[in-house]
């Protein structure tokens, strides 16, 4: 599992629970899952919450509301943490770059739930 600064092993842990349900079709009740619309992923562990930002496509507002379905995945993934889900919707941007919203202190995180497995152990 690789290591990410400013964000506690745990909560890096927990992020898997959302990558998998970004991964899983029909999630959301769309038809290719999440992961087709979702480009990039950051967070940012602050004060006892945590704090998301997910990148996507340019979405339809309908689309773009779909995602927020991932509240129940972090209201499980993290029960006893107040989690802040932004998602930066290109088409809301203009001609800026959506990634500048986020603080300078998120992490990005990787978007592939294998990036989560733990390691292999060594041959033996």
């Amino acid at each position: 599992m690789p290591a990410v600064s400013h964000v506690s092993q745990a909560t890096y842990e927990r992020l898997a629970r959302v990558v998998a349900a970004l991964q899983t079709p029909g999630f959301a009740g769309l038809p290719q899952g999440l992961s087709a619309l979702v480009r990039r992923l950051w967070v940012l562990e602050a004060d006892g919450r945590v704090e998301l930002w997910l990148l996507t496509a340019p979405l339809a507002l309908s689309d773009e509301q779909r995602i927020y379905a991932l509240d129940a995945v972090l209201a499980e993934a993290f029960p006893r943490t107040s989690v802040q889900l932004q998602v930066l919707n290109p088409l809301w941007y203009g001609h800026h770059d959506p990634a500048s919203s986020v603080p300078r202190e998120a992490v990005e995180v990787p978007l592939r739930a294998e990036a989560y497995a733990a390691p292999d152990p060594p041959p033996s």
